[in-house]
């Protein structure tokens, strides 16, 4: 008894209480050590609620401009009429949250797809838990590059503005097929990208590349989805 006691506690004094925060950082600065401490306390709270509150004051911020996109592709349907300021501020409110909670879903959805491709294509043994907090940090680190490009956005008054090959297609429209597939050729979806791999083949137990490979099955399967979904949408428009 007393030696179970003195191994619960020596497990308990081994846990690095500041890893979920510092992990913020040190996923951009160090992503290999620190997901190799991730891997044995994976953290969710933290990088979730964080993400949240960035997505949040992102969208908030270019909820105008995003508005302005929508009303420019209705005007064809509105004839010139103006609409109602209770149908604006709902679709303000739509911008803002349902951009948020989209960004929100998509760890989610990529950590399952990398379970699928990690434990049952490629034999590794990683919890859905382990793959989601990897998931969670690579996404944080998006969010941020999201950031560094508002000061263009706000400047040019535009969501055209980006750090990718996405600028040689924007007289094509955001929804258009060619903004969205150059768009994913950028700084930050490749830096993402990367991280991903490394997190993953630390849980997976693997090498960087599969780890990269996999990393591009799911989270590079959920923008392939997004820019279909965006095609189809602009069809219908």
């Amino acid at each position: 008894m007393n030696e179970q006691v003195t191994v619960e506690a020596a497990v308990a004094s081994q846990k690095d209480t500041g890893l979920s925060v510092r992990g913020l950082w040190q996923v951009f600065s160090s992503p290999t050590q620190f997901f190799q401490k991730l891997e044995a306390q994976p953290k969710i709270l933290v990088p979730y609620v964080v993400l949240g509150i960035v997505l949040l004051a992102f969208f908030f911020l270019t909820a105008d401009l995003v508005m302005k996109l929508q009303m420019e592709a209705l005007s064809e349907r509105l004839q010139g009429q103006p609409l109602p300021a209770g149908v604006q501020a709902g679709m303000r409110i739509s911008t803002i949250v349902g951009g948020t909670i989209g960004f929100l879903l998509e760890p989610l959805v990529a950590a399952g797809l990398a379970l699928f491709w990690g434990n049952f294509v490629f034999a590794g043994k990683a919890r859905y838990k382990q793959i989601l907090s990897v998931a969670l940090y690579g996404a944080v680190l998006y969010a941020v590059g999201m950031w560094l490009t508002l000061p263009m956005i706000l400047a040019k008054g535009s969501m055209m503005a980006s750090y990718s090959l996405g600028v040689l297609a924007a007289n094509a429209g955001p929804t258009s097929l060619p903004f969205q597939l150059l768009s994913r050729i950028g700084l930050f979806y490749i830096w993402e990208w990367v991280v991903l791999g490394i997190g993953l083949s630390v849980v997976f137990n693997t090498k960087v590349g599969r780890g990269i490979v996999i990393a591009l099955l799911s989270s590079g399967l959920v923008s392939a989805i997004a820019i279909l979904m965006s095609a189809i949408g602009s069809m219908f428009s």
